[in-house]
């Protein structure tokens, strides 16, 4: 009996019926399918690559379409909704605004049963590229290895630098040569709260001439500069020498009357 002599309503059910066993057959390779790109998935996280890349499946061909629309079909291995694993997408636009194209990307799983059916057979092809990227992005990280090892060796330098160096080079830049010689001698002692300068062989007299308030409005600016504390005291040691007016102390004290505060 020919198909258009069955009754419509037997028609539809026998179709029906025959697309249930389709699509439960087409379903069940589907999800072998993805089991198996989720094994590959788990293989490459393992090597924590890091590394995009992409393979093209089918596209436009820009040598002879170049007034036509641009598309084309990638897989690849790339980091979609912060997820590492293989991934599709679709690209859309024109040639003449190839900037204003409209992408669209998916972990595999997740694409369009249509898309993941083109992208198998590209699979091997696109692990030959990754290791290949792989490959060269080590070679290019090991060029400038050793750029990077001077930087981190001058800024680790830089880092361990005493902290009285900045701070008695800023006072000899303002002028207080004096107050950058005295400090620079001392003992300087860092903690969490203060810092504490000791310096020896003056009186407290001589001390306050040498370390007044300009010189002091400068190593507040530094230490804050630097992140250190900005509470400091500078102190005579246990043995002192006697306040002498001498000379330069006298002119030390004219100095500092002149200085803004």
């Amino acid at each position: 009996m020919a198909d258009d002599e069955i009754p419509l309503l037997e028609r539809v059910a026998n179709y029906y019926s025959q697309l249930t066993t389709v699509a439960a057959d087409l379903n069940a390779v589907s999800d072998e399918l993805g089991k198996s790109i989720a094994e590959i998935d788990v293989a490459l996280k393992k090597l924590n690559l890091g590394i995009t890349t992409w393979v093209a499946i089918s596209r436009t061909d820009e040598a002879y379409f170049d007034d036509s629309p641009l598309w084309r079909w990638d897989i690849g291995y790339a980091k979609v909704d912060g997820k590492w694993g293989i991934s599709l997408r679709k690209i859309s636009g024109d040639y003449s605004n190839p900037d204003q194209s409209d992408n669209e990307e998916w972990l595999f799983n997740d694409a369009p049963r249509a898309l993941r059916l083109e992208a198998i057979g590209k699979i091997p092809e696109l692990l030959e590229k990754l290791s290949k990227d792989a490959v060269d992005t080590a070679s290019e990280i090991r060029a400038k290895l050793g750029e990077a090892q001077t930087v981190a060796e001058a800024v680790k330098g830089a880092g361990n630098r005493p902290i009285s160096e900045p701070v008695c080079a800023a006072l000899v830049n303002a002028g207080h040569v004096a107050a950058a010689q005295l400090l620079s001698a001392g003992s300087w002692t860092l903690d969490a709260g203060s810092l504490r300068i000791e310096v020896s062989s003056i009186g407290k007299k001589m001390l306050s001439l040498t370390v007044n308030a300009a010189a002091e409005k400068i190593i507040r600016q530094e230490l804050q500069r630097l992140g250190a504390p900005l509470r400091f005291m500078v102190v005579p040691s246990e043995v002192i020498v006697p306040d002498v007016p001498t000379a330069s102390a006298v002119e030390m004290q004219n100095n500092s009357s002149t200085e803004v505060k």
